[in-house]
């Protein structure tokens, strides 16, 4: 998938389908000339690594395509839907995919994409204040959560035929959690972590530029003025990539955290899942269904058995290397602390710093509003 000049968002067969479809204006400031495609903006996951899953079979594969086209879904409850947020690499699709291979819902991927996803026709990573009235992104989130929205990029990795419910995976609506939690009081949030090195290094890695998401929140004038202000110098100077998507990462959670209550989601870490998946996906789902669920007694996977169509074939789990510190080998001292500098100015070092698991005590109070941000 590539970006044209004039717009056009170009599917190859790699991205396991072909068309063409309009850019989201935002985005469109990032096309390059046709001389320097090789190096243009890829949006969304890797939907090259789509293609390359070392432990699936041939069976299993062959229904996942058939899959991406075909699912029945036999109850569109809202109440039967549950939202994986995060930050972008940060987790989300695995457990997404931990998730449906427990339930068999159906997987909805990233819906919030302007230009991929012809209903959704607001800002990149949306801000909203609770209250506030917004029909029209009512109606298409209430669309999304009863699974009214069917397309190529949503549906891309949906595994499930028959599906009793839905999994909406969603790296780019942080910024409107609070506001879906007061209009969807039915539907549960499950908040995923990651250490921020390890996020930032990762989307760095992928030929990504934190530039058109660094405009989308740089241009909400509200969410600047209820929770960003104060940050803005941090931003300034923040001359690298690295720094950027350092500051993308801080704005995220730093809304997200601010916003929810305790009871309003269940907040879990990546470093917690490679760790202790039972009791981590246990614990999600006793929040998702606190009247009880005969699946919560299923055999947990392996959690590294699991491998999402985004993991990158140098990623540490490909490599036999440790997930959980792999950053510290592949980032220099120097990147390192240009990320931790960008943590220390939004006080998010309480969370994660330079060792390589969060800080859980620290998580507990900031969720509980012990502490302010």
């Amino acid at each position: 998938m590539y970006l044209e000049t004039d717009g056009t968002v170009i599917f190859t067969e790699l991205d396991g389908f072909r068309g063409r479809g309009r850019a989201h204006p935002q985005m469109r400031q990032l096309s390059r000339s046709r001389e320097d495609r090789s190096n243009s903006f890829s949006m969304g996951e890797d939907l090259r690594s789509h293609w390359w899953q070392p432990k699936e079979g041939v069976v299993r594969r062959l229904r996942r395509a058939i899959s991406r086209r075909v699912c029945l879904e036999t109850n569109h409850d809202m109440s039967r839907t549950i939202i994986i947020a995060g930050s972008a690499r940060g987790g989300t699709t695995w457990l997404a995919r931990i998730l449906e291979d427990l339930l068999h819902y159906r997987l909805i991927f990233e819906p919030f994409l302007p230009g991929l996803v012809e209903e959704y026709a607001f800002e990149l990573k949306k801000y909203l204040r609770p209250g506030d009235a917004d029909p029209a992104f009512r109606s298409f989130v209430e669309r999304v959560l009863k699974g009214d929205i069917r397309n190529a990029w949503v549906d891309q990795s949906n595994r499930s035929l028959i599906a009793r419910g839905r999994i909406v995976k969603e790296v780019r609506g942080n910024f409107c959690l609070k506001w879906i939690r007061e209009n969807f009081p039915s539907v549960p949030i499950v908040y995923i972590l990651r250490h921020p090195c390890a996020v930032v290094h990762s989307r760095e890695r992928m030929g990504r530029l934190p530039a058109v998401e660094v405009q989308s929140i740089l241009s909400q004038e509200l969410m600047l003025k209820d929770h960003l202000e104060p940050y803005l110098n941090a931003f300034e100077n923040a001359h690298t990539s690295l720094a950027q998507f350092a500051f993308v990462w801080c704005a995220e959670q730093l809304v997200a955290l601010r916003t929810m209550n305790m009871a309003d989601w269940v907040v879990t870490t990546y470093e917690d899942l490679l760790q202790n998946a039972d009791g981590e996906i246990q614990k999600i789902m006793k929040y998702v269904f606190p009247d009880g669920y005969a699946e919560t007694k299923t055999k947990i996977k392996a959690p590294t058995s699991i491998i999402s169509e985004s993991t990158r074939t140098d990623s540490a789990i490909l490599t036999n290397r440790n997930p959980l510190d792999s950053w510290k080998t592949d980032l220099n001292q120097r990147q390192i602390e240009e990320i931790m500098e960008m943590l220390r100015r939004f006080r998010l070092d309480t969370i994660y710093d330079e060792s390589s698991l969060p800080h859980h005590d620290s998580i507990r109070r900031i969720l509980k509003h012990e502490c302010s941000l």
